[in-house]
């Protein structure tokens, strides 16, 4: 690592800092006219000695194939709130909500 850089998995990993349960619920559906739809929800258990919370999460995302080799999609992660934190422990890491547009083509 270089100097003031953080790992996320770093010394909470070492010491066994995990929850102890986590739900994941993900759901994939092909829509009409070549429309595709993620949703994926997250219960992660609080880690109370380091001081996180319990928090849901949910990421989606939109694509669309306009022609067989070109899809369009949209994305946000984190979007049940606008942070969350994943230690809290110096240094404090809060992972921030994101949006994601992107664009494939297939040749």
């Amino acid at each position: 690592m270089k100097p003031g850089q953080a790992d996320i998995a770093g010394i909470q990993t070492v010491l066994g800092h995990d929850p102890n349960h986590q739900v994941f619920l993900r759901s994939y559906m092909d829509l009409a006219h070549d429309v595709e739809v993620y949703v994926g929800l997250r219960q992660i258990e609080s880690l109370p000695d380091v001081g996180v919370p319990s928090h849901l999460e949910v990421d989606v995302r939109l694509g669309w194939r306009v022609t067989p080799a070109l899809e369009l999609s949209v994305a946000g992660q984190i979007l049940a709130h606008a942070t969350h934190a994943e230690q809290t422990q110096p240094p404090t890491l809060e992972i921030p909500r994101s949006w994601f547009a992107g664009v494939r083509y297939a040749f």
